[in-house]
């Protein structure tokens, strides 16, 4: 297992985290996601063997007009 951390660029409400989390949790080997809208960051906990970060930070932009940077 792996943990990221990154801050998220373009969320303007709760919605968007939560759409930003779903989109991560339908990924396979995505362990656990929390996306926080006030901090404007999320963390993952992902098995490296399923998924990489490039594919995360696909997943994240692929659920609307946001930029994933790691931290």
């Amino acid at each position: 297992m792996q943990e990221i951390k990154f801050q998220i660029k373009g969320m303007h409400c709760t919605s968007c985290a939560f759409l930003i989390e779903e989109n991560l949790k339908g990924q396979p080997g995505i362990i656990q996601v929390k996306v926080n809208h006030s901090g404007q960051n999320g963390e993952v906990i992902y098995d490296e063997n399923s998924t990489s970060e490039s594919a995360i930070f696909q997943r994240v932009r692929g659920a609307g007009d946001y930029q994933a940077e790691k931290i």
